[in-house]
């Protein structure tokens, strides 16, 4: 036997389904599909000069003429932060197309928190620098405007950058955390130990452990210096 063609309620046999091929601007890290640009542009193929409706899930967004190659570009309006999962269908001569495959994109404008730098032991002139940040971000290390190193923030929120040798003397870090659609964060607050003080041993340290920072707001602070000096805690 032979198979028949799918029919709109015209008796004219629908087109194709088009087909969205990609979207930019695809922020941060590409080929995630998150992206901190709230206004995407979709590009796609569909039957030469058909209408072409876009939906971001059920939600029709607007419709534009594919052109005589086929080609097609549509740009949304601003959408809201989240997961958006875009589809397409064609329209010729009043048939409707099956809609597209979906491509799914996530809309991320939202920087994330500041890290929070909680401790810096030092050792043979470097610092190790340790705090929390959002999971997955990226972490840059500085000193002033001097990139330092940077870190990939773990799942448990943990990161740390061994800094290059320092100079004696005291220096000052701060930290920026960059999530995934390019969204950076704000500074950190500083963070500063001495490096060395011409003894055998490395100078002051300090850790900051047991932070609760969303209970009850305490921190355990911890840490080493000369003996007898005077602990100051800021």
């Amino acid at each position: 036997g032979t198979t028949g063609t799918g029919t709109s309620g015209t008796g004219t046999t629908a087109p194709a389904a088009p087909k969205i091929a990609s979207f930019s601007n695809d922020t941060g890290t590409a080929g995630d599909h998150i992206t901190s640009d709230k206004t995407v542009t979709l590009a796609g193929t569909a039957v030469a000069n058909s209408t072409v409706k876009v939906l971001d899930g059920t939600t029709q967004l607007g419709t534009v003429t594919a052109d005589a190659n086929g080609a097609w570009h549509y740009t949304t309006v601003a959408l809201p932060d989240g997961k958006h999962s875009f589809t397409a269908t064609d329209t010729v001569s009043g048939a409707t197309s099956k809609a597209s495959a979906a491509l799914d994109v996530t809309v991320d404008s939202a920087a994330p928190d500041a890290p929070i730098l909680l401790s810096d032991p030092t050792t043979h002139n470097r610092a190790t620098v340790s705090g929390t940040a959002e999971a997955g971000s990226s972490i840059k290390l500085y000193e002033g405007t001097t990139l330092l190193g940077t870190a990939t923030v773990a799942s448990d929120g943990d990161w740390s950058v061994t800094t290059p040798n320092l100079k004696h003397g005291s220096h000052t870090f701060t930290a920026t955390a960059t999530d995934a659609a390019g969204n950076t964060s704000a500074l950190s607050q500083p963070i500063d130990p001495p490096i060395g003080h011409g003894g055998t041993k490395d100078a002051a340290t300090v850790e900051v452990t047991n932070v609760r920072q969303h209970w009850d707001h305490t921190a355990t602070i911890k840490g080493t210096a000369d003996p007898s000096s005077e602990i100051k805690l800021y």
